[in-house]
């Protein structure tokens, strides 16, 4: 399965046109910078591009609520930065209406969410 055809598979489960998975798939594509990895096989591309496969994934389907595990942990740091603006913005649609990170980096936690719960050294307490 190629990357295009991976991005659109969740979308099959929706009643949508071919025509407009299609143009999720490609605006998600765009909005992570693979475009032209559309044809490409996923065992073709990096660790990072295959983690922004997955990312696009995500956004192309619309989600009212978006959760991430991890999701900048295979980028490098330019594109971790792209990818943060984006998340941030859930991926500038208004179907995507709450996102949610779970991280062990402090740096996306800071910068995403008006509240972060940080992990403390018992697990059974907690500091927000």
């Amino acid at each position: 399965m190629r990357v295009g055809e991976n991005v659109e598979l969740p979308l099959k489960q929706k009643d949508l046109s071919k025509g407009r998975r299609r143009e999720l798939v490609a605006d998600a594509l765009e909005s992570v910078g693979l475009t032209e990895a559309a044809g490409a096989y996923p065992w073709q591309l990096s660790g990072g591009m295959q983690q922004r496969v997955a990312i696009a994934r995500a956004l192309a389907y619309e989600p009212e609520v978006l959760l991430m595990d991890e999701p900048f942990a295979a980028v490098d740091a330019q594109t971790r930065a792209d990818l943060e603006d984006l998340v941030r913005g859930c991926g500038g649609s208004a179907a995507s209406r709450s996102c949610s990170s779970r991280t062990t980096s402090t740096r996306p936690c800071t910068w995403a969410s008006a509240w972060s719960c940080c992990p403390r050294p018992r697990p059974s307490s907690r500091s927000s």
